[in-house]
């Protein structure tokens, strides 16, 4: 797992995204992984795909597992995708099919002030309100309980999958920034 912690780690970072087809963006809620997959597909001219809105249907339930599943594998045959979100229980799957990987691996506070953020920009208090309590504990939770899980499954990604640990927003930024430099 690479980290992008000066310029010249998100320059090879860079470089090594800009050759990635299929790129997963990870991380806990509220780390803005919908934001940086937004910008990452401009930058690499990726289709992209929100796996929260897929999942979560109009009336605000989770789609069926069985149903989630087949879903899940459907998206990942094309060619060339970027997919943002966590989802843990098909992260495996994901990985295999993933030639690069982005893990937003940002401390609790970035993630809260994320999501209220994001809350208060939207107001889709309808589908997202601040009061969220099973959200903010899984926010709360995420280090100590999906963290590891998310980190193991990253440790058994395949040979030449390129995997990258942004630990703050401006890792993500000078990241962006040299993707665009690219250009």
């Amino acid at each position: 797992m690479r980290s992008v912690s000066n310029r010249q780690d998100a320059e090879s970072a860079a470089n090594a995204l800009a050759c990635c087809r299929r790129l997963l963006v990870i991380g806990c809620p509220g780390a803005g992984k919908s934001k940086l997959a937004d910008e990452l597909a401009r930058c690499l001219e990726l289709p992209l795909i929100h796996l929260d809105d897929i999942y979560w249907r109009a009336d605000g339930t989770p789609m069926p597992c069985g149903h989630w599943d087949r879903r899940v594998t459907e998206l990942l045959a094309p060619a060339a995708w970027i997919l943002d979100g966590n989802y843990i229980r098909t992260l495996s799957p994901r990985l295999r099919r993933a030639d690069g990987v982005v893990f937003l691996d940002y401390p609790r506070r970035t993630c809260l002030c994320g999501a209220f953020t994001r809350n208060w920009k939207s107001r889709r208090r309808e589908r997202w309100p601040w009061w969220d309590l099973p959200l903010l504990a899984r926010i709360w939770s995420f280090a100590r309980t999906d963290r590891p899980r998310v980190v193991e499954c990253l440790n058994e990604v395949p040979v030449g999958c390129t995997v990258l640990r942004l630990a703050s927003r401006r890792e993500g930024a000078v990241l962006l920034g040299q993707l665009k430099s690219l250009r």
